[in-house]
C-alpha cells in the first residue's frame, strides 16, 4: 500500500541524508560545495544534521564560509542549530570566520564581503585564535583584505588593541609593510 511505502520512503531518508563518505562529507556539505541552494534547502527542511563534521572538523556553515556563498550561508544561519555554532573550531582551531577571510577572491571580493557581515550579525568572534595563534583580523591584514579588515574593525574595535604573535594590527601591518592599511588605523 501507499502508506507503507512512505513509512519504508522515510526510513530509508533517514538512514541516507546524513549518510557519510570515506572524508565525512554528507550529502548536506556535497550540495554546499556545489553551491546547491536548492538541495541545501531540501535536505535541511528533511532535518539533515547541519552539526556533522567531515574529517577536518568542519561544519556545513564553516564550509559555506570558505566558498563564500551568502545565500547558503544566510540559509544555514537561519537554522538555530547551526547558528548556535557559529564560534565552532575545527581541527586546526579555525571558525567560519577564519575559513571565509583566508578565502576571500581579491578578484572578486563582493560575496566573501556579504558573507562577512553575515557571520558578524550572527555573532562570530574576530578574536578567537586559531591552534597556530592566528585570528581573523590577523588573516585580513596577511592577505591584504583592506575591506574585510574594516569590516572586522568597525563590528568590534576591540582588535584594535588585541594581539597576534606579541603584534597589535598597528604593528602586524608595519611588520608586513601593509601601509595602506597602516594609512586607515591611524
Amino acid at each position: 500500500s501507499t502508506g507503507n511505502m512512505l513509512v519504508d520512503d522515510q526510513k530509508i531518508l533517514e538512514k541516507i541524508i546524513d549518510h557519510q563518505d570515506k572524508y565525512k562529507l554528507t550529502p548536506l556539505m556535497m550540495a554546499i560545495h556545489q553551491n546547491q541552494l536548492y538541495v541545501v534547502k531540501t535536505l535541511l527542511e528533511n532535518n539533515a544534521d547541519g552539526a556533522v563534521c567531515n574529517l577536518q572538523q568542519m561544519t556545513a556553515l564553516m564550509i559555506a564560509a570558505s566558498q563564500s556563498y551568502p545565500e547558503i550561508l544566510e540559509y544555514l544561519l537561519k537554522q538555530e542549530k547551526i547558528k548556535t555554532g557559529i564560534n565552532l573550531v575545527d581541527k586546526e582551531g579555525k571558525t567560519a570566520l577564519h575559513h571565509l577571510i583566508q578565502s576571500i577572491d581579491p578578484n572578486n571580493p563582493s560575496p566573501a564581503n556579504s558573507c562577512i557581515r553575515l557571520l558578524l550579525d550572527n555573532g562570530a568572534s574576530c578574536l578567537m585564535k586559531s591552534k597556530n595563534g592566528e585570528s581573523p583580523w590577523s588573516l585580513a591584514l596577511k592577505y591584504k583584505r583592506l575591506k574585510a579588515f574594516q569590516r572586522l574593525v568597525k563590528a568590534d574595535p576591540s582588535i584594535l588593541s588585541d594581539t597576534v604573535e606579541e603584534k597589535n594590527p598597528f604593528a602586524y601591518a608595519a611588520h608586513y609593510q601593509l601601509w595602506d592599511i597602516l594609512g586607515l588605523l591611524f
